[in-house]
């Protein structure tokens, strides 16, 4: 008898942290990216923007160089468009699974020069973000292998190659494949 209360109870609890995790889903109609490089001219800062509505997803895509020097032009982007819901609930999933990320072991190494990724998410004026230096600096001591994973894709999905998290400075200019 004991076991048979023990297991439909069991059985509640987890039914009940399924339906809470759907609800969070339908309530997150935002996730956000941006990367700074402190010493990088080309795409110096890229920020990525999800913004759901319903169910249409709108991508907002903005990088900068930091430099107004004509040469650095080409990497200026400021531009938006549609991307399927089926991606961004995808990025919600994986954003979720960041609460599980050691804050401890994560901060054990911060630096003056490098990058910072910024990955926040939630609603209308409610968000959470983690934000870390050079995640791609002992990325696996410091538990941020699924943080960077998640950067990359945000970083591929926006048109970016995934090498814009890695090195400090680009010699050839990054195609957006839009």
């Amino acid at each position: 008898m004991k076991t048979i209360i023990v297991s439909i109870i069991f059985l509640l609890c987890v039914d009940s942290s399924t339906v809470f995790a759907q609800e969070l889903n339908e309530r997150i109609n935002y996730i956000g990216f941006k990367f700074t490089c402190s010493k990088r001219v080309p795409y110096n800062s890229i920020t990525i923007k999800f913004n759901k509505h319903g169910d249409d997803v709108t991508l907002k895509i903005f990088s900068k160089p930091l430099s107004d020097d004509n040469q650095w032009a080409n990497t200026i982007v400021d531009t938006s468009l549609m991307i399927r819901s089926e991606i961004f609930d995808q990025l919600i999933h994986e954003v979720l699974s960041l609460n599980k990320i050691d804050l401890y072991k994560a901060f054990e190494m911060a630096g003056l020069d490098g990058t910072n990724c910024t990955i926040e998410f939630g609603s209308f004026g409610n968000t959470i973000g983690y934000t870390f230096w050079t995640p791609s600096a002992r990325t696996e001591q410091r538990g941020l292998t699924n943080f960077l994973n998640l950067c990359k894709k945000i970083v591929m999905i926006g048109g970016f190659n995934e090498e814009i998290l890695y090195k400090l400075q680009i010699e050839t200019p990054i195609k957006l494949n839009l």
